[in-house]
């Protein structure tokens, strides 16, 4: 039930890798990070191009700053934009791997667990609250019992985890669980005990069905081949149109195709507080969730 993922900015983690967690949580991807005392989100990824070709990106810019990742498997919520994590709150973006279970959420809900958690609980605290010992101590507590891991990085680009232990690290990073591995058992979508084994020919993990996307052509994580892009298109972080690379323009850290650079009044950092990915055009409307701010 999805995978939660801190890089720091001193270890490295190779696309093939993400791909696995892709394939096994494929519901919707995103990613954080902090630079110059901003917070960044973006999220929102349905596709493995829209989100590895975004995140590439933003890596290859920011190769100084720690990044945490997450790809979701929907146990609540529907599977959309707006449900993807991270979620923002204030200065801070959190992502969660788990289930929370402190109030029954109706099955018609627009919103997922960790939405209404991020919401009403983390939204109620006090700002500077990833600095309070108490507040982090329950946090802890409340990680524990849940069995659920919180990471969570501010706009200095400092990073805590909740429930550390019930994760791993591989090559310095930390995963929320094993699902980053070519033989991986754990809870599926439903709560049904899977073991999947990562195919190297395919890339897919049995039982996954086939799609579109070209997987990785070997299984060999020895290497890190980040530099080497999936293709010559990639996804408009606006409309999400494919457009060649050769066209489009860097806005923030995204994509941006020449149609939507001249409809869209492009603000800096002005993101929608919906889905908190995108760029909000002079309507005053998101073009990706459609949310009047």
């Amino acid at each position: 039930m999805c995978i939660a993922i801190h890089k720091p900015a001193s270890a490295r983690i190779g696309r093939k890798t993400l791909y696995r967690c892709w394939e096994r949580n494929n519901d919707g991807a995103g990613f954080a990070y902090a630079h110059g005392g901003k917070l960044h989100v973006r999220k929102g990824y349905l596709t493995w191009p829209a989100f590895y070709n975004s995140y590439r990106a933003a890596r290859e810019k920011y190769p100084d700053e720690d990044f945490i990742i997450h790809f979701r498997i929907a146990t609540s919520g529907p599977t959309d934009p707006a449900n993807t994590h991270p979620f923002r709150c204030g200065n801070v973006a959190i992502i969660h791997n788990g289930v929370i279970a402190t109030q029954p959420i109706p099955k018609d809900s627009p919103d997922s667990d960790t939405a209404l958690f991020v919401r009403h609980t983390l939204g109620a605290l006090p700002d500077g609250w990833m600095d309070d010992d108490g507040i982090t101590r329950l946090l802890e507590h409340f990680a524990y019992e849940s069995r659920s891991k919180f990471v969570a990085i501010d706009n200095r680009g400092e990073v805590r985890i909740y429930g550390k232990d019930l994760g791993e690290y591989h090559n310095g990073v930390w995963f929320s669980n094993g699902g980053f591995k070519k033989t991986f058992a754990g809870f599926g979508r439903y709560g049904a005990w899977e073991a999947r084994e990562y195919l190297p020919v395919s890339g897919r993990a049995l039982g996954d069905s086939a799609d579109d996307d070209t997987p990785p052509d070997d299984d060999d994580d020895s290497a890190d081949d980040d530099d080497t892009p999936d293709d010559r298109s990639v996804v408009c972080g606006v409309c999400d149109g494919q457009v060649s690379i050769d066209r489009v323009t860097m806005v923030d850290g995204d994509f941006v195709c020449p149609e939507c650079l001249r409809e869209c009044a492009l603000i800096p950092d002005e993101l929608c507080p919906t889905c908190g990915a995108f760029i909000v055009p002079q309507e005053n409307q998101c073009m990706r969730c459609g949310a009047t701010v």
